[in-house]
């Protein structure tokens, strides 16, 4: 899912620092960021408190005035280069169930994702360095 955060004035650097905060809280294992053109990205590692054996990455491009936010959950890996149909026959399903359970606290943690987003996007507003007079803040949310 993506969101586009318009008229803000947020101060991206302290976003990022919030962002690795609230994946540390939600005891992802593993935290890492990077810097991309005009922007950062973090990859958290697996979930022990949402059950989530997936890494999840967040993208952050734009300015302080005008910037989207993009949630992406990686593709299920295939072990061991055994197709997906083979592995359900092993184990009862176990991987099958396993991947299920995953995708289902996924779609648990990502309306969680977004309020703190929202939330930590609201008590940093007007916080970076250059801030615009007059202009009204906007969202838009797209899947």
């Amino acid at each position: 899912m993506q969101k586009n955060l318009q008229n803000l004035a947020v101060d991206l650097a302290r976003l990022r620092e919030e962002i690795v905060q609230f994946f540390d809280q939600e005891r992802f294992s593993e935290i890492v960021g990077v810097e991309v053109e005009n922007g950062f990205k973090l990859v958290a590692g697996d979930s022990s408190r949402h059950k989530i054996s997936r890494s999840i990455t967040v993208t952050v491009k734009g300015k302080p005035d005008d910037f989207t936010v993009n949630l992406e959950l990686s593709r299920e890996e295939k072990k061991h280069g055994i197709p997906m149909m083979l592995s359900s026959m092993f184990g009862g399903g176990y991987f099958m169930l396993r991947n299920l359970k995953t995708e289902e606290a996924i779609l648990k943690f990502e309306p969680i994702f977004w309020k703190n987003l929202n939330r930590t996007v609201e008590h940093l507003q007007n916080t970076a360095t250059s801030t615009p007079q007059g202009d009204t803040a906007t969202t838009t949310n797209t899947r």
